[in-house]
């Protein structure tokens, strides 16, 4: 079976400040979205509403006992690699976590976007041009 790519390069210093329960969730719910990649469903992922791009989703690890209600925001680029954009704590600040990171991850993920076009392109021109057809 396929292993779908997860890039977690924006959030990597966020994780290294969680506590053992916390990580361990955390891990648990990326290894679910790298196996099963963008058909990963609840409990596991949800889809966003208010984000400017359609496939913008939520990774949800399982709540930790301390309370903690992790949230992690990410969508799947052009090049079908789950980028994680923002991650947090939405514990007692329901609405309002989301009001402030669906922002910043829609525009994180547009600026992410953008450069992999840019770097298509560039690579699409610098690739020397062949004939199509038959050589005579």
């Amino acid at each position: 079976m396929r292993k779908w790519e997860v890039d977690l390069t924006l959030i990597e210093a966020w994780i290294d400040t969680l506590d053992d329960d916390e990580y361990d969730n955390v891990i648990a719910a990326l290894e679910q979205l790298e196996e099963y990649g963008p058909v990963t469903r609840r409990p596991f992922v949800d889809t966003l509403e208010g984000s400017e791009h359609p496939n913008m989703k939520e990774l949800r690890p399982r709540a930790t006992k301390g309370g903690a209600h992790i949230r992690v925001l990410f969508a799947f680029d052009i090049q079908s690699r789950a980028i994680m954009l923002v991650a947090g704590d939405k514990a007692g600040n329901w609405t309002k976590w989301y009001a402030t990171n669906i922002p910043t991850a829609d525009r994180l993920f547009t600026e992410h976007q953008q450069k992999l076009i840019k770097e298509a392109e560039a690579a699409k021109a610098a690739k020397p041009k062949t004939r199509k057809g038959k050589k005579r």
